[in-house]
């Protein structure tokens, strides 16, 4: 009984190619035999049909040349293809030679991974600065989570076994006869994606992930004047390489200004910094002094008749010689204050108040 290729994928005749990509993406997933492995022999044994049945009916119906025999000579498309052309059933060499190409590609694996121990991947956090430590720097140790290699299976997930289809090469060889020979092409084994060994019993203490948590302590030494979304690279302080002479990766601490917006602005190298001055030094004017992120003190003047917003300039103060500007933020007093102003105090206003209305 001749294979029903729609029926196998879960698609019909009109199905576009990407159609059957998903179906054949989501078939293969569920199939496939490592899902199958702790079942009994029968359900591996169907499970191992299935994806089979997956892979053919997707090897035909992905190729436009092959699908198109099968929609007209169903089960016989094979051997008509094999007594057309002269290119064993492509219509003509650019279909033979595209084809080709696609065989060296996998849905697992894609392309011939490069042999060689891999490398851990490389890892980003974020550490906050406070407005003194981007003037003062600082030295800080910090604790950053990473995956480190089970010691357990020293990063193999657990007891391997040799790839029953590719015999532990991680590649598949497809023979094919054409008008110029035979010609071989190798793609990933979709059974163990291309490592060439198959989990059998999983490691217990890193759940056949072959990694685990491990904790870093870092040491950051920031410099004065660190820009914001600088990024400190420590080399081989990422995540570990599962195999046991690969290199670890690297680790990338971004720094940011960790700042109160309601107080500080910086602008390029210009800082904005909101101070608050009693009403009546804002109108009468007055000298105070004020220390600086670096821990200097300066001495401002605040003129009279300064109102809300108005600057007070610093050259040379802010980021890498910019400026450090005080924007002035009028200081009223607070309600439960102004109930327990003295008898003396209101007089005064008072007498204010009359010369304003006179």
């Amino acid at each position: 009984m001749s294979k029903d290729y729609y029926k196998i994928l879960g698609i019909d005749k009109n199905a576009s190619e990407d159609d059957i990509k998903k179906a054949f993406k989501k078939g293969a997933i569920k199939w496939h035999p490592d899902r199958w492995s702790n079942k009994s022999e029968k359900e591996k044994e169907n499970a191992e049909k299935n994806f089979k049945e997956i892979n053919e009916a997707n090897e035909v119906l992905s190729d436009p040349e092959k699908r198109k025999l099968y929609d007209q000579f169903g089960a016989d498309w094979e051997n008509v293809a094999n007594q057309g052309g002269g290119f064993d059933g492509f219509s003509d060499l650019g279909s033979f030679f595209r084809h080709m190409h696609s065989g060296m590609d996998s849905f697992f694996g894609g392309r011939q991974q490069p042999q060689g121990p891999r490398p851990g991947q490389d890892v980003q956090v974020r550490y906050g600065i406070s407005i003194e430590e981007i003037y003062n720097g600082c030295n800080k140790q910090i604790e950053v989570t990473v995956k480190g290699r089970c010691e357990e299976c020293h990063g193999t997930g657990g007891d391997k076994e040799t790839c029953s289809h590719c015999h532990g090469t991680g590649m598949i060889t497809n023979v094919q006869r054409t008008a110029f020979g035979i010609i071989q092409n190798s793609s990933p084994c979709p059974y163990c994606h291309g490592l060439g060994s198959i989990t059998k019993n999983k490691c217990h203490k890193c759940h056949g992930e072959g990694m685990v948590n491990l904790t870093r302590k870092i040491k950051l030494n920031i410099k004065p004047f660190t820009a914001n979304g600088t990024n400190l690279k420590l080399t081989g302080m990422g995540y570990e390489s599962k195999d046991d002479h690969g290199l670890n990766g690297d680790l990338y601490v971004n720094i940011y200004y960790d700042i109160d917006p309601d107080k500080y602005v910086i602008n390029g190298n210009t800082v904005y910094e909101k101070i608050k001055i009693p009403y009546y030094d804002c109108i009468l004017g007055t000298t105070k002094k004020v220390r600086l992120p670096n821990n200097t003190e300066e001495e401002i003047t605040v003129k009279q008749y300064s109102s809300e917003g108005d600057q007070i300039i610093l050259p040379g103060k802010g980021i890498n010689g910019g400026k450090y500007i005080f924007v002035v933020s009028v200081d009223m007093p607070k309600r439960q204050l102004l109930k327990g102003i003295s008898d003396k105090e209101k007089k005064l206003l008072k007498e204010i108040k009359k010369m304003h209305d006179s």
